[in-house]
């Protein structure tokens, strides 16, 4: 089966948690549940901050090395 795209839409309730330290943790919490299920996380079509580039960044490796794989990522156009 192919992976399909998981789009990430923050809401400001989820924006607001990435803003805090918990951040960190929504970010892995939504690159496992796509890596489980066969999606793909990509960043918000709608762009991304300087600061969040950085932060998702961080975050991708991180999953990356907890997984071995990187087949769940996708980067953000800003982070290619």
């Amino acid at each position: 089966m192919e992976s399909e795209l998981f789009y990430s839409y923050y809401l400001r309730s989820l924006e607001t948690l990435i803003d805090t330290p918990e951040g960190a943790r929504v970010y892995q919490a939504v690159a496992d549940w796509a890596h489980n299920n066969d999606y793909i996380f990509i960043g918000d079509p709608a762009g991304l901050s300087p600061v969040a580039q950085i932060r998702r960044t961080e975050q991708m490796m991180s999953s990356a090395l907890k997984w071995g794989t990187a087949r769940h990522l996708a980067p953000h156009a800003f982070q290619r």
